[in-house]
Parts: structure tokens; sequence; C-alpha cells
């Protein structure tokens, strides 16, 4: 896996990047969140758009499989901290705040 890096915070559309090499070639690449599958991608180079509001504000694991032509598969992950600034939370403490 190339992108997010390890320890990343990521919020909104995050595209998730991997590469992959083999002596007989890679025919697919998977993608994993939080151990579950999300999707695969057959062409180099692997890429995959992750909408991440759909997820919680927590550390999430991603993990890239990746598969030859004779079914063998490697796999690499990282760790990534989704946050999402919820800006009208915010304003309403600010608000609350600045009166006093």
């Amino acid at each position: 896996m190339t992108s997010p890096i390890y320890g990343a915070t990521v919020r909104g559309s995050v595209t998730v990047t991997a590469s992959a090499t083999d002596n007989v070639g890679v025919t697919k690449v998977e993608l994993y969140i939080d151990g579950k599958y999300f999707a695969t991608d057959t062409t180099a180079s692997y890429s995959f758009l992750w909408n991440t509001t759909k997820y919680s504000n927590a550390n999430h694991t991603l993990m890239t499989k990746a598969y030859d032509a004779a079914g063998n598969a490697g796999s690499s992950s990282t760790n990534c901290y989704r946050q999402e600034l919820n800006l009208a939370r915010y304003f309403e403490t600010r608000m609350l705040f600045s009166f006093w």
C-alpha cells in the first residue's frame, strides 16, 4: 500500500493506492477496511476511492491484497485515523463561550 501512509488523518473522499509486481503478473488487488472486503481493482496502478464519511471517527485498518495468475497472494496494511470536523458543533460551542 502506498497511500495513505501509516498514521495519516483522513476525511472525506480518500484515494487509497497500492503497487504490486510479480514475475508471473498481478491479476487483481483487493482492498479491505477493518477486515471487511471493500473493492477490487484489476488494472495497475491500483487505486480505490474510500468515502470516509460512512465510517466512524476512529482508527481504521486498511489492507491491500494482491493476487498473481497462479493464485498466490501477498498483502500490505496500514492504520489511519478518520476525523471529520463537525462545523455546526464547533460554531455552536464558540457562540456559547463568546458571549460570556
